[in-house]
């Protein structure tokens, strides 16, 4: 649920910029968490800041082995680990989409 949060914040924060369509594969269609985060690491427009970046890419790394690794299921201790710089990235994405607090 999470990653899906990060990925739906990265989405607004390029439509309200009107940009949307850096962030879509050839097919028309947004990326996942892995290209939406390849992007925003060369944006020079919107520019996280470290925490974040560090945030979502923790989130990215848990949700993926959880996701591949076959006897691996993240566990609240594992996501409590990640919170503080999740909490950070969705607020300064929340910031840049112009949505409320």
């Amino acid at each position: 649920m999470c990653r899906r949060l990060a990925e739906t914040l990265i989405i607004e924060g390029y439509e309200e910029q009107g940009r949307s369509d850096e962030i879509k594969g050839s097919d028309g269609n947004f990326q996942m968490l892995n290209g939406h985060l390849t992007v925003l690491s060369k944006d020079k427009k919107i520019n996280l800041g470290r925490n974040s970046k560090k945030g979502l890419e923790e989130l990215k790394e848990l949700g993926d082995k959880s996701g591949h690794d076959r006897r691996f299921n993240a566990r609240q201790p594992d996501i409590d680990a990640i919170r503080p710089g999740l909490r950070t990235a969705a607020e300064e994405l929340l910031h840049i989409a112009k949505l409320p607090k």
